[in-house]
């Protein structure tokens, strides 16, 4: 299975960068992407059409104080700003696997609204809250989901809550961003051994 994980920054992904070499020969054909890089959009796009499970994997705000700051969560529901469409990704070829790998307890899942813009003030946060109705923020997992849905690819997406989407959100991350990659990385690489069990 030719398994494509996309993220937005290169630090989000380092740990699992790292480790992926010692398990890439059991765990099949795996590739990581980064959907900010313009110059690589051709090949990009190549890989989605050739890919049999896409995943946005990275880090997110927290919006829901219900949500742990550190903890990885799988996606139910990905939104956008206004609520103007919810998608449901329960139905997702390879959910089921990903809820019993991330989400065991039923109580790490979460809905993501992806934004245009950074929230990184307390007015844009609790305003966007009230509006979207999600409980985390990034910036790229909606267009990710439908680039999936055009090439008809299944479609997976775990965030870890990097920061409280304020004004200390940046510093946070940056101060922290070695442990959210260790963090997201060993939570990946449960999913992905979870994933080649599953289609053995």
């Amino acid at each position: 299975m030719n398994t494509l994980i996309i993220y937005a920054h290169t630090g989000e992904v380092k740990y699992l960068r790292d480790k992926l070499g010692s398990h890439k020969p059991t765990l099949g054909g795996i590739t990581l992407a980064s959907f900010r890089d313009k110059s690589k959009k051709a090949s990009l796009d190549k890989l989605l059409d050739n890919a049999d499970l896409i995943i946005n994997a990275g880090i997110a705000g927290r919006l829901s104080d219900s949500l742990s700051l550190g903890e990885s969560y799988l996606i139910e529901n990905l939104t956008n700003e206004k609520r103007s469409t919810l998608f449901d990704l329960t139905g997702e070829r390879f959910f089921k696997i990903a809820k019993e790998t991330i989400n065991s307890d039923g109580s790490h899942s979460a809905t993501l609204v992806t934004c245009g813009q950074p929230i990184t003030d307390t007015d844009s946060r609790i305003s966007l809250t009230e509006t979207s109705g999600a409980d985390l923020v990034d910036m790229e997992a909606l267009p990710i989901y439908n680039k999936a849905v055009k090439s008809k690819t299944p479609f997976l997406c775990i965030k870890l809550v990097s920061d409280n989407a304020d004004e200390e959100a940046e510093t946070t991350v940056k101060k922290r961003t070695e442990i959210l990659s260790k963090k997201l990385g060993s939570d990946m690489l449960k999913l992905l051994v979870g994933l080649n069990d599953y289609n053995l």
